[in-house]
């Protein structure tokens, strides 16, 4: 096994195939990079590092390589003893390193033969397009080491695995899914691009790559605030549903809404979005009064907020299964008052069946029920399935709701919003005396990472206490949100 300094890894490599100027600066001007303060990020790391852990589970006597990426010439080592140990049935984070390209191996599994399965383990229910480069530099290394691979692939979560009363199956939990047979495609890409990566991160200069879409694909890119110009007014990213508008335009060099042709095939959506964008005013539709007003009293506007654990908690759930533990209910009452009510299930217990009776009760069986987004409606009906006892009740919930995301889609749009619909975007604009700036959670993936930190019983106390706080007056200003914004739209209309 070839050991010594190298500028590439398995990471970077993946890096310099989204972006060459992604990958320079990442190796050479790493304080460019933003302070990573993504809870949402985060969970999903955490998820990954879990699922990893119980992967390895399902290989008892395997064998830990040690060793962070500052010391991968001793990991290397380690993995040529662990290797060379016949009694050693399979070798997690095994190091490699090959024509200056370091790699990591999740779980390596030894046969009698002498040949080796190589399993990279994936939090994903599926395999993913952006899977088959990182198998493929790991296979170039490893075999490059003279490693030989029988089988080479991603073991992944069984989205159909449901917790029985037996407790977890980690066999059943994982599938895997050789990829040997598709690889070369991607191994001839790796042996070409490997030496151009290398060359290029030894070039005086940034290379002059414009931004693109690239920028977002696979992954965001963490310089994207660098060196992507922000849109301005007139993008025509900012026109919804437009992937095929914005590919017809751009072949015509048009980039500006201001200079799509006339008789260019547009939906009202857009329509309404570009005439806002070119009058620099609000848009009202006539239809928007009606659209409002077409509700019964009592006036409830209502959020959800879920946990969907990656491995799932409680008997009868499955892999990644959203699970509604909070909801928050503001009323609006026939002589003008605001009240409200809420609910958060506070024990690492299943939350379904009394998050749908509290429910219930609060809605009662009148009024209708103003929600942002079609989730609740599904939520409600996840519900319905999962409580056959309660089925009847919480599918009559379901006529009742108001969907104004839709009304504001279907009638309404300011310049402000930049071509979002989302409540974070709106509000600003209807009520900007109103926002989430002064909340500790302000979002729903932030949302759901504290409240599986909140029912973790090694959390203290005091903050389980805090976090319960802030979830409730998360979902408690997204209901205000609502009510807010219907507020701003019936004052706009004619």
């Amino acid at each position: 096994m070839a050991v010594g300094a190298s500028p590439l890894s398995k990471s970077r490599y993946l890096s310099g195939l989204q972006c060459w100027k992604r990958l320079y600066w990442e190796v050479h001007r790493r304080d460019l990079l933003p302070e990573a303060d993504d809870p949402g990020l985060q969970a999903i790391f955490d998820a990954g590092h879990e699922v990893g852990s119980l992967a390895c589970e399902r290989h008892p006597g395997g064998v830990l390589i040690e060793g962070d990426h500052f010391h991968h010439a001793e990991a290397v080592e380690a993995t040529r003893l662990a290797m060379d140990e016949p009694s050693v049935p399979a070798i997690f984070e095994a190091a490699f390193t090959f024509q200056g390209v370091k790699v990591r191996a999740d779980i390596l599994i030894r046969h009698a033969d002498g040949t080796w399965d190589l399993q990279e383990v994936k939090s994903t229910t599926r395999v993913k397009d952006v899977h088959l480069p990182d198998v493929a530099v790991q296979v170039f290394v490893i075999t490059g080491c003279g490693v030989k691979l029988r089988r080479a692939g991603i073991l992944h979560l069984n989205r159909d695995y449901v917790l029985g009363d037996g407790g977890l199956n980690v066999a059943a939990l994982f599938r895997f899914v050789d990829l040997a047979t598709v690889l070369d495609t991607h191994l001839a890409a790796v042996k070409a691009n490997v030496p151009a990566l290398i060359a290029m991160l030894g070039l005086p200069g940034v290379p002059a790559i414009a931004a693109g879409d690239h920028c977002f694909t696979p992954y965001e890119c963490p310089f994207t605030s660098i060196c992507c110009v922000p849109a301005g007014p007139y993008d025509l990213a900012q026109v919804p549903r437009g992937g095929k508008l914005a590919a017809s335009m751009t072949a015509l060099g048009v980039s500006d809404v201001r200079q799509i042709p006339a008789g260019t095939k547009l939906s009202a959506l857009q329509k309404r979005v570009i005439d806002a964008a070119v009058g620099g005013k609000e848009q009202v539709g006539r239809g928007l009064r009606a659209a409002l007003d077409a509700v019964a009293a009592p006036l409830m506007f209502m959020d959800f907020e879920t946990f969907a654990p990656a491995i799932p908690r409680y008997v009868g759930t499955r892999v990644y299964q959203a699970l509604p533990t909070q909801w928050s209910l503001h009323a609006l009452r026939p002589d003008g008052s605001l009240t409200h009510d809420e609910f958060l299930h506070q024990t690492d217990t299943d939350p379904r069946l009394a998050f749908a009776e509290s429910l219930l009760a609060a809605l009662g069986d009148a009024g209708s029920v103003v929600v942002y987004s079609s989730y609740e409606a599904s939520q409600i009906r996840r519900l319905a399935t999962d409580l056959p006892e309660l089925a009847a009740r919480l599918l009559a919930l379901i006529p009742r709701l108001v969907d104004l995301l839709r009304i504001v889609q279907r009638h309404y749009y300011h310049p402000d919003f930049g071509g979002s619909f989302s409540i974070k975007r709106v509000l600003p604009t209807l009520a900007p005396d109103l926002g989430y700036g002064d909340l500790t959670i302000a979002d729903g993936s932030t949302a759901a990472m504290m409240y599986g930190r909140m029912i973790d019983t090694d959390t203290p106390k005091a903050e389980s206490a805090a976090i319960r706080e802030s979830l409730l007056r998360y979902c408690e200003r997204d209901t205000l949100a609502m009510v807010r914004v219907r507020e701003a739209l019936l004052a706009r209309c004619p």
